[in-house]
């Protein structure tokens, strides 16, 4: 039995130095993959994003095709919000930009466009009369209740 166990630690330790030896090999090379004819094959790639759009009322991201489905529930959605609120407190019905600049391939320019609806969103949100942070009309009044003045001292 000593003679089969002695055998069995030896060639677990030849194992363990061939293993050694590659992990150094591995460490002492700038890249993993160096000198590998795969290597080639192997190379990081950027993920590209699908296109989105923003939607010009509540400011999300939504797909091409879907900000077409979007958008008049979303004004719907903003309707019924709108006249919930108090009468001092109610906008007027938010406009789609226009943007018409078009690419040198004929497809509208979506960072131009995204860019106008960012800000069109971002203008339906109300200022607080007390610290003047920026809020949704509904979210103001949950805001007002707790937001005091500052005390001078």
């Amino acid at each position: 039995m000593a003679p089969l166990l002695l055998h069995f630690i030896l060639r677990i330790g030849s194992h363990l130095t061939t293993s050694v030896r590659a992990c150094a090999k591995l460490k002492s090379s700038r890249t993993r993959h160096e000198g590998h004819p795969l290597s080639v094959l192997f190379k990081p790639t950027m993920i590209r994003r699908p296109p989105t759009i923003v939607c010009y009322i509540c400011g999300r991201e939504y797909g091409t095709k879907s900000i077409a489905i979007h958008e008049p529930q979303c004004l719907k959605k903003w309707h019924n919000e709108n006249n919930l609120l108090p009468k001092e407190l109610r906008r007027p019905e938010p406009k789609k930009p226009e943007v018409r600049t078009i690419t040198a391939k004929g497809f509208y320019d979506l960072d131009a466009l995204n860019e106008a609806a960012w800000t069109s969103a971002q203008s339906t949100l109300v200022p607080c009369a007390v610290c003047g942070r920026t809020f949704l009309p509904d979210r103001l009044i949950v805001h007002q209740r707790s937001c005091k003045p500052k005390v001078a001292k």
